[in-house]
């Protein structure tokens, strides 16, 4: 995602920029004790419950992107982090 910025059909025309990305969202554990990654999830690895709670046209057409963009869609990763405690 970072190194298609300037091509992506949104991306492209905002004056924001990304500047780093992290391929292993675990690593950022590693940057403080109290950090620990819960969850990671691409657009096509969705989990069971979130996924039900979608639209049934929204789930048809993640499957169809899944199939057709793979990796475009699986370059948008939602990661879930505890902090503390």
């Amino acid at each position: 995602m970072v190194d298609s910025q300037d091509t992506h059909d949104v991306l492209g025309r905002m004056a924001a920029r990304m500047r780093w990305r992290c391929d292993d969202p675990r690593a950022i554990e590693a940057w403080r004790p109290d950090v620990r990654l819960d969850e990671s999830c691409t657009f096509v690895q969705l989990p069971p419950a979130l996924r039900r709670r979608l639209p049934r046209s929204t789930r048809l057409l993640l499957g169809l992107l899944g199939r057709v963009r793979r990796r475009d869609m699986e370059a948008y990763r939602f990661n879930l982090f505890s902090c503390g405690g």
